[in-house]
């Protein structure tokens, strides 16, 4: 059964990968970043969509995690997303987080904003 942390207060999480994005021309250089008040059990489950990443796109999607008395996810929807693009990625993030806990257990409904960012820190500029 997977868990997901919880916090009093929102908590930003973000990671410089080893790996660069894919794309079709040469790797970049990329963040992907979590904040909210949960945290995912397993951020390295998520990845930069390829086509995101050839045309140097960022994106945002804002997710809903439903969770019981236990801290086990009942469900994670995708509320919105700033690119249809980063939309895929985000359900499949989702199908590796969800675990089968029952709905008519959920006691909370807390909110992750997933945000990718390529060229984080102006690595690949001259």
């Amino acid at each position: 059964m997977k868990t997901i942390t919880l916090s009093l207060a929102a908590l930003v999480v973000g990671a410089m990968p080893t790996a660069l994005a894919q794309s079709d021309k040469e790797a970049q250089p990329f963040s992907i970043e979590f904040s909210g008040s949960v945290l995912p059990s397993n951020p390295n489950a998520i990845a930069y969509p390829f086509l995101a990443a050839s045309k140097r796109v960022d994106g945002k999607c804002d997710l809903a995690l439903y969770v019981d008395k236990q801290d086990v996810i009942a469900k994670i929807s995708v509320l919105s997303c700033s690119n249809p693009l980063f939309e895929d990625e985000a359900r499949d993030f989702i199908e590796k987080q969800a675990t089968p806990a029952k709905m008519d257990d959920v006691v909370l409904t807390k909110r992750l904003s997933v945000n990718w960012t390529m060229d984080p820190v102006g690595l690949s500029r001259p």
